[in-house]
C-alpha cells in the first residue's frame, strides 16, 4: 500500500491555524488547519492511510475516518503529498541561494506571504548567516508576524550585534517603556543607507518641498533677510541650504549623518 509523503519541494511556516504551504514550482498558497497539518505531518513516506488511521481513531471522531482519506486523497492530487510511485518524479528542493533570489522576486512582485516562507526556508539552510535571519525579521515584520520577525531580529544580533538600527527594532518590537528619542547610532545606521538615494526618493518620488515653504514662510513675515546668519540642524544633504543661500551671510549646516552632509 502506498505511503503518503510531504512534496519536499513543499515550503511549510507554523501558522495560528496549522501551517501556510508554498509550492515554488506551481506559484500556489496552501492553509493547512489543525487537522491537515496533523495529517501531512504523519504522511512521512512510512506510514500507510491505514497505520495513519491507527493513530488519530483513538483521538478523532469515527467519521473523521473517511475525511482523513478525503484529504489524503486531494493532498496528492494537489501537490500536497506525493506517493511511492511519483516520489522519484519530483525534482530536488531549491538551494539557499535559489530561495533567496525567489524570496527577493517574491517580495518586488508584492507577494510577500510567500516571499516569507521562502526565507524562512533559507534560515533552515543557512542559519550561521547573519543576512538570511534579518531578511526574514524585515519579511516577517511586513506580514504582520510580529513574534516571528523579533525572534528573526534577536538570532541576527547575537550573529551581528553591533547593528544599532536593529537594536532598536528590536526594542520596539519588546513594547515596554518607550525611549525619549532614537539613538544617534540608530540615526547614523539609518541615514547612511538612506543617503544613497534620499533626494531621489523625498524630492522626486515623494514630492517634498518643506525647505520651499520654509524660505516662503520666513519671507512672508520678513521679505528682506539679506545678511541674515542661518543654523540648519539636521541639515541632511543640504535642501533648506539651497533655499536660504542667496539671503544669508552665513549659512551653516549640522547633521548627525557624515553621509547625508
Amino acid at each position: 500500500m502506498s505511503c503518503p509523503a510531504i512534496n519536499p519541494e513543499l515550503l511549510l511556516a507554523p501558522s495560528e491555524e496549522g501551517y501556510v504551504a508554498y509550492d515554488p514550482l506551481l506559484d500556489r498558497i496552501y492553509r493547512l488547519n489543525p487537522i491537515g497539518a496533523l495529517i501531512a505531518e504523519l504522511c512521512d513516506g512510512k506510514r500507510t492511510p491505514e497505520l495513519i488511521h491507527d493513530l488519530l481513531d483513538p483521538v478523532l471522531p469515527s467519521e473523521s475516518r473517511v475525511e482523513i482519506d478525503r484529504w489524503i486523497e486531494r493532498g496528492l492530487e494537489a501537490g500536497i503529498l506525493t506517493s511511492d510511485a511519483d516520489a522519484s518524479a519530483t525534482g530536488s528542493p531549491l538551494s539557499a541561494q535559489e530561495l533567496i533570489a525567489l524570496a527577493e522576486k517574491l517580495r518586488d512582485q508584492g507577494k510577500v506571504l510567500p516571499a516569507f516562507i521562502c526565507q524562512l526556508r533559507v534560515t533552515e539552510l543557512d542559519g550561521e548567516n547573519p543576512s538570511t535571519w534579518l531578511k526574514l525579521g524585515e519579511f516577517a515584520h511586513i506580514v504582520d508576524r510580529r513574534d516571528d520577525s523579533l525572534l528573526a531580529y534577536e538570532k541576527y544580533l547575537e550573529l551581528y550585534p553591533g547593528d544599532a538600527e536593529v537594536r532598536h527594532i528590536v526594542a520596539a518590537l519588546r513594547g515596554g517603556a518607550t525611549p525619549l528619542r532614537a539613538s544617534d547610532a540608530y540615526v547614523q545606521a539609518l541615514y547612511k543607507r538612506f543617503s544613497t538615494f534620499y533626494e531621489e526618493n523625498v524630492c522626486g518620488e515623494l514630492g517634498y518641498q518643506a525647505p520651499d515653504a520654509l524660505r516662503r514662510a520666513v519671507q512672508s513675515v520678513r521679505p528682506r533677510i539679506s545678511q541674515a546668519s542661518v543654523l540648519d540642524l539636521g541639515c541632511g544633504t543640504g535642501l533648506a541650504g539651497v533655499q536660504f543661500k542667496a539671503c544669508s551671510d552665513s549659512l551653516v549646516g549640522v547633521d548627525l549623518s557624515p553621509e547625508m552632509v
